[in-house]
């Protein structure tokens, strides 16, 4: 592949896009609000400038520099130029924002500013490149006096990298890009102590990590900073294709920060299509803005998979990961032990389908203390445990916004009220392709708005069946409810009751879950066999017990204990971070 011919293609199919989708008034994208309500971006209004970022990019390497330019001006405008401001030089992500909500913006536009920066600024109006001078200088110090959140924020940690590396590469800022070379350290240092790259598995954050690493590299430093950065991306890009199966043609296995069950809905369809030769994602590639990716960058020991194979990835900071890849399906899931971004989809089932909806992706209620699941390749346990305030007044909310200057400042920790229900949702997708069948009543299917007495299911998809049944803390079974939402999604929904084990004065334990085995359409003649049996579950001190056909007396556990880290596995040989500075390929 000639990449630069690649990325030119990318760079047109971009523009032209953007063109119709944008304000012909001002050449920029009208912000859409997130449902997420804990969040800035639920706020967002007027113009986003984000991403308006990329398009002015993509509009200036493609002869559309007129509209660029003006883009551009616009987005400088926004910058917080108050040196008394506590968001000084950040910009707003939104142009219907009074300050800067979320200093992580900055991260995200930089990149795009730098690559027009680089390869425009000869032909770009003077006065326009004078004030994006500046605007980089103002950055140095927006970014300088925030560094993103804790160490487990990774695609943020990497981004604030590359935005640094950006601001150095464009106006050769020496200091910056010594502070660069030294966060990097103290990240380098972390991974290898805790023994794993947090943020595991998220289609979408794994392609942002990678993205910002190519990013780096194409940014003048250190030669030795090059080869360390290189080698991590190569490890990341690596489990990430030990988790693609090649028959569904998407990435599997538990997500966080997100879901997707969709081929073509992540920034790593991008990357397999670089280094994998995958086809296309149908709405076209990624904005790529770092070094050109390759079959070059597959390390060799990845680069023949075969089906079926089982991988898996622990840490000491709590996290146990399992994915494992049959023929035409693959079933993931975590276990956790720690509050530190839990999975949004701690278990994910995908399929093969003729469709671009080929996966189920099972959704506990939001705030859950931790995910446990035992997984022996297509049956496990699963169950998200809630802590659960025992004081009926207590109303506190999960909330990213800090109490004190309004920014995203991450999530603090916060009790669940105590009136809470504990629930799972599931996924099914936009179309009718899923089959909901009721325990033992396959011409009986479940229904939009109806509810369903019994606590199993039989899912059936166009290429593997889905027993499930589901558990509550308590003797009442779990109540399960088919419905549509605003966005024309179809989820199955299970409720129910708050009960649980009181820990301390303060907070009792409740849970939620589920047992589950899948199997081919094709080799089933009573495919509702499929549904587990489940004896009970009863209370221990500091947890519960399951009892089903897969294994007598489970326990779900408020934590897990550590094993040695890995980061992926290819057979019986295991890689860990300390790898990256060995790998040299």
């Amino acid at each position: 592949m000639n990449f630069e011919k690649k990325r030119m293609e990318i760079f047109r199919h971009r523009a032209q896009q953007g063109l119709k989708k944008i304000d012909p008034s001002t050449g920029l994208l009208r912000s859409q609000r997130l449902a997420d309500k804990d969040s800035v971006h639920a706020e967002a209004s007027g113009y986003n400038l984000w991403e308006s970022s990329y398009l002015a990019t993509a509009w200036a390497m493609t002869g559309r520099e007129k509209l660029a330019w003006k883009v551009l001006n616009t987005i400088l405008d926004y910058q917080d130029t108050n040196p008394e401001s506590m968001t000084y030089g950040n910009f707003r992500a939104h142009s219907g924002w009074e300050m800067a909500l979320d200093p992580n913006a900055l991260s995200f536009m930089i990149p795009p500013l730098w690559y027009v920066y680089k390869h425009c600024r000869t032909v770009m109006p003077p006065a326009l490149r004078k004030k994006m001078e500046k605007a980089f200088l103002l950055s140095a110090e927006a970014v300088n006096a925030h560094r993103g959140g804790h160490l487990y924020y990774t695609n943020i940690v990497l981004l604030n990298l590359a935005a640094r590396l950006c601001l150095a590469d464009a106006l050769d800022l020496l200091r910056v890009r010594a502070i660069a070379a030294w966060e990097w350290e103290e990240w380098r240092n972390f991974i290898l102590r805790t023994g794993f790259i947090p943020e595991y598995n998220a289609p979408g954050y794994t392609g942002v990590q990678i993205h910002a690493l190519s990013i780096m590299l194409a940014c003048q430093a250190p030669a030795t900073l090059h080869q360390e950065v290189r080698n991590v991306m190569r490890h990341l890009i690596a489990r990430a294709v030990l988790n693609y199966h090649e028959k569904i043609g998407m990435l599997t296995g538990a997500r966080s920060r997100g879901w997707y069950i969709t081929r073509g809905s992540s920034i790593m369809d991008t990357i397999f299509h670089f280094v994998l030769g995958t086809p296309e994602p149908s709405e076209g590639c990624y904005l790529w803005l770092g070094v050109p990716l390759s079959p070059d960058d597959l390390l060799p020991r990845v680069r023949t998979r075969t089906l079926p194979r089982e991988n898996f990835s622990y840490s000491p900071a709590g996290y146990v990961n399992t994915n494992y890849l049959g023929q035409n399906f693959a079933l993931g899931s975590v276990t956790s032990r720690l509050r530190i971004a839990h999975a949004d989809t701690p278990v994910f089932l995908a399929y093969s389908s003729r469709k671009v909806n080929c996966g189920l992706a099972f959704i506990p209620e939001g705030n859950y203390a931790s995910h446990f699941s035992v997984q022996k390749k297509t049956r496990l346990i699963a169950a998200a445990v809630w802590l659960v305030s025992n004081d009926q007044r207590c109303r506190i909310p999960a909330s990213h916004r800090g109490r004190f200057t309004r920014l995203n400042t991450g999530l603090p920790h916060s009790l669940t009220p105590a009136d809470f229900s504990p629930s799972y949702k599931i996924l099914l997708g936009k179309t009718a392709d899923v089959k909901v069948h009721a325990e033992g009543q396959r011409d009986h299917l479940l229904k939009p708005g109806e509810q369903m007495l019994s606590s199993a299911v039989l899912l059936e998809t166009e290429s593997v069946f889905a027993g499930i049944r589901f558990f509550a803390a308590g003797t009442d079974r779990p109540a399960l409810k088919l419905y549509r939402d605003q966005a024309e999604n179809l989820w199955l929904k299970v409720n129910s009751a708050g009960v649980g084990i009181k820990l301390n004065e303060l907070e009792t334990a409740t849970c939620c879950g589920f047992c589950l085995e899948v199997a081919p359409t094709g080799k089933r003649k009573n495919p509702f066999s499929l549904i587990p049996e489940l004896a009970g579950i009863r209370k221990g001190k500091d947890g519960w017990l399951v009892e089903s056909i897969f294994s007598r007396r489970v326990k779900l556990c408020l934590k897990v204990g550590a094993r040695q880290p890995v980061f992926y596995n290819v057979g019986q040989r295991e890689f860990t971070p300390n790898l990256f500075y060995f790998s040299g390929f």
